[in-house]
C-alpha cells in the first residue's frame, strides 16, 4: 500500500518517462498514456494523505473516491482517462501538440485543484 511519498515519488518517474518518449513524436500515444498515469499518482497521493486511501483497487474505485473527495477534478482526469484509453485501445494518432494540450488541459487542472485543496500534496 503505497504512501503519499510513493505516490509523489512515481509521478516524478513517470514525468522522466514521459520527457524521455517526447524526444521522439511518433511515441505521442505513450505520451498521453503517461499523462493519465501522471495524473493517476497525483490522484493516489491525495488521497492516501487525505481521506486516507492507501489500497485503491480499481479505476471505478479511485473515481469514486474522487467524486466523495475532490469532485472537482472528476471532469479532467475522465477526459484524460478517455484519451489514454482512445490511444491504447483504439489507436488513435496523437500529436505532439496534443499531448501538450492534454498536459495543459488536464493534468495542470488536476495538479492546480489537488494542491488548492491540500498544499504540498502533489510533486512538481
Amino acid at each position: 500500500m503505497p504512501k503519499t511519498r510513493e505516490h509523489r515519488k512515481q509521478a516524478e518517474h513517470n514525468a522522466a518517462a514521459q520527457a524521455y518518449l517526447d524526444q521522439e513524436p511518433s511515441f505521442a500515444d505513450w505520451s498521453v498514456t503517461v499523462l493519465f498515469y501522471r495524473a493517476l499518482q497525483h490522484v493516489d497521493a491525495y488521497l492516501a494523505a487525505k481521506a486516507g486511501l492507501k489500497d485503491i483497487g480499481s479505476h471505478a474505485e479511485r473515481e469514486s473516491a474522487i467524486l466523495n473527495h475532490c469532485a472537482r477534478i472528476l471532469t479532467p482526469y475522465k477526459s484524460l482517462d478517455s484519451r489514454s484509453r482512445e490511444a491504447r485501445y483504439s489507436c488513435v494518432p496523437f500529436s505532439e501538440q496534443d499531448v501538450r494540450d492534454f498536459e495543459q488541459r488536464y493534468l495542470n487542472r488536476i495538479k492546480k485543484d489537488l494542491e488548492e485543496l491540500s498544499p504540498g500534496i502533489t510533486a512538481p
